[in-house]
Protein backbone atom coordinates (compact mmCIF):
# COMPACT_ATOMS: atom_id res chain seq x y z
CA UNK A 1 0.00 0.00 0.00
CA UNK A 2 2.91 2.74 0.76
CA UNK A 3 4.36 1.76 -2.58
CA UNK A 4 1.15 2.56 -4.56
CA UNK A 5 0.60 5.98 -2.61
CA UNK A 6 4.27 6.49 -3.38
CA UNK A 7 3.68 5.98 -6.92
CA UNK A 8 0.42 7.97 -7.43
CA UNK A 9 2.70 10.64 -5.78
CA UNK A 10 5.71 10.75 -7.77
CA UNK A 11 3.01 10.54 -11.22
CA UNK A 12 1.12 13.64 -9.96
CA UNK A 13 4.64 15.01 -9.41
CA UNK A 14 5.49 14.46 -12.88
CA UNK A 15 2.34 15.42 -14.59
CA UNK A 16 3.29 18.92 -12.76
CA UNK A 17 6.80 19.38 -13.67
CA UNK A 18 7.61 21.04 -17.25
CA UNK A 19 11.22 20.99 -18.33
CA UNK A 20 12.74 23.09 -21.25
CA UNK A 21 14.66 22.09 -24.64
CA UNK A 22 17.57 22.58 -22.74
CA UNK A 23 16.40 19.67 -19.53
CA UNK A 24 15.86 22.86 -17.31
CA UNK A 25 13.14 22.45 -14.46
CA UNK A 26 10.68 25.21 -16.05
CA UNK A 27 7.61 24.61 -13.35
CA UNK A 28 7.11 22.34 -10.90
CA UNK A 29 3.75 23.86 -9.98
CA UNK A 30 5.06 25.69 -7.23
CA UNK A 31 5.92 29.94 -8.19
CA UNK A 32 9.53 28.65 -6.20
CA UNK A 33 11.00 26.27 -8.10
CA UNK A 34 12.25 26.37 -11.69
CA UNK A 35 13.05 28.67 -13.78
CA UNK A 36 9.76 30.08 -15.66
CA UNK A 37 8.77 33.06 -12.73
CA UNK A 38 12.08 34.45 -13.74
CA UNK A 39 11.56 34.61 -17.29
CA UNK A 40 10.50 37.94 -19.19
CA UNK A 41 7.25 38.62 -20.26
CA UNK A 42 6.17 38.02 -23.64
CA UNK A 43 8.76 35.11 -24.13
CA UNK A 44 8.63 31.95 -25.71
CA UNK A 45 9.82 28.64 -24.61
CA UNK A 46 10.07 25.21 -25.75
CA UNK A 47 9.35 22.19 -23.50
CA UNK A 48 11.26 18.94 -23.46
CA UNK A 49 10.24 16.80 -26.83
CA UNK A 50 9.36 14.11 -23.96
CA UNK A 51 6.63 16.05 -22.19
CA UNK A 52 3.83 14.29 -21.63
CA UNK A 53 0.64 14.16 -23.25
CA UNK A 54 -1.35 14.19 -19.81
CA UNK A 55 0.72 17.32 -19.34
CA UNK A 56 -0.17 19.40 -22.38
CA UNK A 57 -3.81 18.12 -22.47
CA UNK A 58 -4.12 19.82 -18.48
CA UNK A 59 -2.86 22.94 -19.96
CA UNK A 60 -4.84 23.09 -22.45
CA UNK A 61 -7.99 22.36 -20.56
CA UNK A 62 -7.09 25.42 -17.86
CA UNK A 63 -6.19 27.90 -21.21
CA UNK A 64 -9.54 26.62 -22.69
CA UNK A 65 -12.19 26.46 -19.89
CA UNK A 66 -10.44 27.57 -16.12
CA UNK A 67 -8.38 30.49 -17.32
CA UNK A 68 -11.41 32.06 -17.34
CA UNK A 69 -14.03 30.17 -16.00
CA UNK A 70 -17.39 29.73 -17.55
CA UNK A 71 -20.47 30.40 -16.01
CA UNK A 72 -23.32 28.37 -15.13
CA UNK A 73 -24.11 24.71 -14.03
CA UNK A 74 -21.37 22.62 -15.34
CA UNK A 75 -22.15 20.02 -17.81
CA UNK A 76 -21.47 16.61 -18.58
CA UNK A 77 -17.38 15.18 -17.92
CA UNK A 78 -16.73 18.80 -16.44
CA UNK A 79 -16.08 17.88 -13.03
CA UNK A 80 -13.25 15.08 -14.68
CA UNK A 81 -11.94 18.23 -16.64
CA UNK A 82 -11.15 20.40 -13.66
CA UNK A 83 -9.26 17.35 -11.79
CA UNK A 84 -7.25 17.42 -14.82
CA UNK A 85 -6.20 20.99 -15.16
CA UNK A 86 -5.71 21.16 -11.82
CA UNK A 87 -3.37 17.82 -11.84
CA UNK A 88 -1.10 19.79 -14.82
CA UNK A 89 -1.09 22.92 -12.08
CA UNK A 90 0.40 24.75 -15.19
CA UNK A 91 1.74 28.45 -14.42
CA UNK A 92 -1.08 30.88 -14.42
CA UNK A 93 0.03 33.57 -16.58
CA UNK A 94 0.65 31.46 -19.93
CA UNK A 95 -0.64 33.24 -22.81
CA UNK A 96 -0.98 30.52 -25.22
CA UNK A 97 0.37 26.93 -25.98
CA UNK A 98 1.10 26.04 -29.46
CA UNK A 99 1.59 22.25 -30.58
CA UNK A 100 3.17 20.35 -33.39
CA UNK A 101 4.25 17.42 -34.41
CA UNK A 102 7.46 18.85 -33.97
CA UNK A 103 7.29 19.59 -30.08
CA UNK A 104 5.05 22.44 -27.70
CA UNK A 105 5.76 25.99 -27.02
CA UNK A 106 4.77 28.20 -24.10
CA UNK A 107 4.57 32.24 -24.40
CA UNK A 108 4.52 33.89 -21.10
CA UNK A 109 1.68 36.46 -20.76
CA UNK A 110 2.79 40.46 -20.53
CA UNK A 111 3.67 42.89 -23.08
CA UNK A 112 6.48 41.70 -24.94
CA UNK A 113 9.19 43.66 -27.09
CA UNK A 114 8.83 41.35 -30.37
CA UNK A 115 6.54 41.65 -33.43
CA UNK A 116 4.07 39.68 -32.15
CA UNK A 117 3.64 42.16 -28.77
CA UNK A 118 3.19 44.57 -31.55
CA UNK A 119 0.55 42.82 -33.47
CA UNK A 120 -1.64 42.29 -30.54
CA UNK A 121 -1.68 45.90 -29.61
CA UNK A 122 -2.24 46.75 -33.17
CA UNK A 123 -4.87 44.44 -33.19
CA UNK A 124 -6.65 45.79 -30.14
CA UNK A 125 -6.19 49.62 -31.34
CA UNK A 126 -8.41 48.39 -34.57
CA UNK A 127 -10.81 47.12 -32.39
CA UNK A 128 -11.49 49.62 -30.67
CA UNK A 129 -10.89 52.43 -32.92
CA UNK A 130 -14.61 53.13 -33.79
CA UNK A 131 -17.96 51.60 -32.27
CA UNK A 132 -19.54 48.80 -32.39
CA UNK A 133 -16.62 47.25 -30.39
CA UNK A 134 -16.45 43.56 -30.85
CA UNK A 135 -16.34 41.80 -27.56
CA UNK A 136 -13.07 39.73 -28.86
CA UNK A 137 -10.83 42.34 -26.64
CA UNK A 138 -13.07 43.33 -24.33
CA UNK A 139 -14.90 40.25 -22.78
CA UNK A 140 -11.94 38.24 -24.40
CA UNK A 141 -8.43 38.51 -24.64
CA UNK A 142 -8.34 36.98 -28.41
CA UNK A 143 -5.79 39.65 -29.45
CA UNK A 144 -3.66 37.34 -27.96
CA UNK A 145 -4.51 34.63 -30.49
CA UNK A 146 -4.89 36.68 -33.28
CA UNK A 147 -1.46 38.55 -32.71
CA UNK A 148 0.09 35.32 -32.68
CA UNK A 149 -1.42 33.83 -35.92
CA UNK A 150 -1.84 36.68 -38.27
CA UNK A 151 1.67 38.04 -39.49
CA UNK A 152 1.27 40.17 -42.69
CA UNK A 153 2.65 37.13 -44.59
CA UNK A 154 -0.66 35.16 -43.49
CA UNK A 155 -2.78 37.86 -43.71
CA UNK A 156 -1.35 38.37 -47.53
CA UNK A 157 -2.06 34.62 -47.91
CA UNK A 158 -5.80 34.60 -47.01
CA UNK A 159 -8.08 34.84 -50.25
CA UNK A 160 -11.13 33.73 -48.96
CA UNK A 161 -12.42 34.36 -45.68
CA UNK A 162 -15.34 33.35 -43.74
CA UNK A 163 -16.91 33.49 -40.25
CA UNK A 164 -19.57 32.19 -38.36
CA UNK A 165 -21.76 34.70 -36.28
CA UNK A 166 -22.76 38.31 -37.23
CA UNK A 167 -23.11 39.37 -33.77
CA UNK A 168 -26.75 39.57 -34.47
CA UNK A 169 -27.61 39.15 -30.34
CA UNK A 170 -24.68 40.64 -28.98
CA UNK A 171 -25.69 43.94 -27.11
CA UNK A 172 -23.59 46.13 -28.91
CA UNK A 173 -25.12 45.10 -32.18
CA UNK A 174 -23.84 43.31 -34.87
CA UNK A 175 -21.42 43.45 -37.49
CA UNK A 176 -18.86 44.53 -34.74
CA UNK A 177 -15.82 41.92 -36.46
CA UNK A 178 -16.98 42.74 -40.34
CA UNK A 179 -14.79 45.81 -40.07
CA UNK A 180 -11.76 43.94 -38.72
CA UNK A 181 -11.59 41.73 -41.19
CA UNK A 182 -11.94 43.93 -44.03
CA UNK A 183 -9.01 46.00 -43.04
CA UNK A 184 -6.84 43.19 -42.09
CA UNK A 185 -7.39 41.24 -44.86
CA UNK A 186 -9.00 44.07 -47.73
CA UNK A 187 -7.71 41.32 -50.49
CA UNK A 188 -10.04 38.56 -49.35
CA UNK A 189 -13.40 37.39 -50.66
CA UNK A 190 -15.47 37.67 -47.53
CA UNK A 191 -18.41 35.97 -46.10
CA UNK A 192 -20.72 36.22 -43.28
CA UNK A 193 -22.39 32.99 -41.57
CA UNK A 194 -25.60 34.22 -39.58
CA UNK A 195 -28.72 32.39 -38.15
CA UNK A 196 -30.78 35.33 -37.92
CA UNK A 197 -31.82 36.11 -41.40
CA UNK A 198 -34.03 39.68 -40.21
CA UNK A 199 -30.93 40.79 -38.80
CA UNK A 200 -28.54 40.42 -42.02
CA UNK A 201 -31.43 42.64 -43.46
CA UNK A 202 -31.16 45.16 -40.89
CA UNK A 203 -27.18 45.08 -41.04
CA UNK A 204 -27.08 45.70 -44.86
CA UNK A 205 -25.37 49.11 -44.40
CA UNK A 206 -22.48 47.61 -42.49
CA UNK A 207 -22.06 44.60 -45.17
CA UNK A 208 -21.16 46.57 -48.51
CA UNK A 209 -18.79 43.67 -50.36
CA UNK A 210 -19.72 40.94 -47.72
CA UNK A 211 -20.98 38.50 -49.26
CA UNK A 212 -23.67 36.47 -46.34
CA UNK A 213 -25.05 32.78 -46.24
CA UNK A 214 -27.83 31.96 -43.64
CA UNK A 215 -29.48 29.49 -41.30
CA UNK A 216 -28.12 27.27 -38.59
CA UNK A 217 -24.48 26.35 -38.22
CA UNK A 218 -25.33 22.65 -36.63
CA UNK A 219 -27.52 21.63 -39.54
CA UNK A 220 -25.98 19.59 -42.28
CA UNK A 221 -28.27 20.35 -44.86
CA UNK A 222 -27.97 24.15 -43.97
CA UNK A 223 -24.27 23.90 -44.17
CA UNK A 224 -24.05 21.85 -47.77
CA UNK A 225 -25.87 24.71 -48.96
CA UNK A 226 -23.56 27.16 -47.70
CA UNK A 227 -20.73 25.43 -49.26
CA UNK A 228 -22.68 25.27 -52.42
CA UNK A 229 -23.33 28.60 -52.43
CA UNK A 230 -19.98 30.20 -51.62
CA UNK A 231 -17.95 27.24 -53.84
CA UNK A 232 -15.94 26.20 -50.53
CA UNK A 233 -12.16 26.71 -51.05
CA UNK A 234 -11.43 29.16 -47.61
CA UNK A 235 -8.07 29.96 -46.56
CA UNK A 236 -9.32 31.01 -42.88
CA UNK A 237 -12.49 30.14 -40.87
CA UNK A 238 -13.54 31.67 -37.51
CA UNK A 239 -16.24 29.80 -36.06
CA UNK A 240 -17.98 32.87 -33.62
CA UNK A 241 -21.26 31.40 -33.79
CA UNK A 242 -23.77 29.70 -31.90
CA UNK A 243 -21.58 27.72 -29.40
CA UNK A 244 -23.53 24.96 -28.66
CA UNK A 245 -21.58 22.15 -28.86
CA UNK A 246 -23.25 20.33 -31.99
CA UNK A 247 -22.96 23.53 -34.02
CA UNK A 248 -19.14 23.91 -33.12
CA UNK A 249 -18.86 20.20 -33.83
CA UNK A 250 -20.88 19.96 -37.09
CA UNK A 251 -19.86 22.73 -38.51
CA UNK A 252 -15.62 21.45 -38.46
CA UNK A 253 -16.97 18.08 -39.79
CA UNK A 254 -18.64 19.79 -42.99
CA UNK A 255 -16.46 22.75 -43.48
CA UNK A 256 -12.70 21.70 -42.77
CA UNK A 257 -11.95 19.51 -45.82
CA UNK A 258 -13.21 22.98 -47.93
CA UNK A 259 -10.07 24.76 -46.13
CA UNK A 260 -7.30 24.81 -48.80
CA UNK A 261 -4.09 23.30 -47.31
CA UNK A 262 -2.21 26.17 -45.31
CA UNK A 263 -5.31 27.05 -44.07
CA UNK A 264 -6.64 28.16 -40.34
CA UNK A 265 -10.00 27.33 -38.40
CA UNK A 266 -10.60 29.33 -35.31
CA UNK A 267 -13.00 28.24 -32.51
CA UNK A 268 -13.86 31.49 -30.30
CA UNK A 269 -16.05 30.39 -27.21
CA UNK A 270 -15.13 26.94 -26.63
CA UNK A 271 -15.39 27.42 -22.82
CA UNK A 272 -18.89 27.43 -22.65
CA UNK A 273 -18.71 23.65 -24.08
CA UNK A 274 -18.54 22.64 -20.56
CA UNK A 275 -21.50 23.85 -19.37
CA UNK A 276 -24.83 22.38 -19.09
CA UNK A 277 -26.38 25.24 -21.48
CA UNK A 278 -24.31 24.36 -24.23
CA UNK A 279 -23.79 20.57 -23.77
CA UNK A 280 -25.95 19.60 -26.52
CA UNK A 281 -25.48 15.93 -28.14
CA UNK A 282 -23.76 15.69 -31.23
CA UNK A 283 -22.91 12.19 -31.94
CA UNK A 284 -22.65 11.60 -27.93
CA UNK A 285 -22.88 14.08 -25.37
CA UNK A 286 -19.11 13.58 -24.11
CA UNK A 287 -18.05 15.39 -27.42
CA UNK A 288 -16.95 18.78 -26.05
CA UNK A 289 -14.94 21.10 -28.34
CA UNK A 290 -12.31 20.85 -25.61
CA UNK A 291 -12.22 16.96 -25.93
CA UNK A 292 -12.03 17.63 -29.66
CA UNK A 293 -9.12 19.93 -29.23
CA UNK A 294 -6.95 18.14 -27.20
CA UNK A 295 -7.44 14.96 -29.57
CA UNK A 296 -5.39 17.36 -31.89
CA UNK A 297 -2.63 17.27 -29.27
CA UNK A 298 -2.57 13.77 -28.99
CA UNK A 299 -2.86 13.25 -32.74
CA UNK A 300 0.56 15.75 -33.59
CA UNK A 301 2.30 14.38 -30.35
CA UNK A 302 2.12 10.80 -31.85
CA UNK A 303 -0.52 8.94 -29.32
CA UNK A 304 -2.26 6.34 -31.55
CA UNK A 305 -4.74 5.81 -28.84
CA UNK A 306 -8.10 5.47 -30.72
CA UNK A 307 -10.68 7.75 -30.19
CA UNK A 308 -13.36 7.53 -27.88
CA UNK A 309 -16.78 6.44 -29.27
CA UNK A 310 -18.87 9.02 -30.01
CA UNK A 311 -16.83 11.68 -30.13
CA UNK A 312 -15.46 13.38 -33.65
CA UNK A 313 -11.63 12.24 -34.70
CA UNK A 314 -9.26 14.88 -34.95
CA UNK A 315 -8.54 15.54 -38.53
CA UNK A 316 -5.53 13.63 -40.27
CA UNK A 317 -3.93 17.01 -42.02
CA UNK A 318 -3.64 18.78 -39.11
CA UNK A 319 -0.06 20.53 -38.79
CA UNK A 320 -0.35 22.55 -35.69
CA UNK A 321 -2.71 24.07 -32.93
CA UNK A 322 -2.59 26.70 -30.69
CA UNK A 323 -4.97 27.74 -27.60
CA UNK A 324 -5.49 30.52 -25.44
CA UNK A 325 -8.01 31.62 -22.77
CA UNK A 326 -11.34 30.31 -24.25
CA UNK A 327 -10.17 29.89 -28.03
CA UNK A 328 -8.24 27.93 -29.82
CA UNK A 329 -7.06 27.82 -33.59
CA UNK A 330 -5.68 25.06 -35.30
CA UNK A 331 -3.73 24.79 -39.22
CA UNK A 332 -3.93 22.49 -42.07
CA UNK A 333 -1.06 20.49 -43.16
CA UNK A 334 0.11 22.21 -46.88
CA UNK A 335 1.30 19.43 -48.42
CA UNK A 336 0.11 15.38 -48.75
CA UNK A 337 2.43 13.53 -47.08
Amino acid sequence: MLMLALAAVCSARKLNQLYTAQGELLWDGARSAGTWTALPPGVHVALQSNVSLASVQGIMEYLITHAVPFRGRAGPHALSALKRSKAAAPPRDVAYMRITGNGVTLRKKGNGQDAEAARVEEFVKLVRREPPVSDKVTAHSYQTMYGALLTPATRSAVHKFLEIGLGCHMSYGAGASVRIWAELMPQAERWEAEFDEVCVEHTRDKLVGINVVTGDQGNRTTLAGWIAKTGGSFDMIVDDGGHYNHQLMMSYTMLWPHLNPGGIYVMEDVHVGRSARFATPYGGPSDAPADFLQSIAARLLGDASPVEKGRTPPPEDVEWILCQAQACAFGKRRTLR
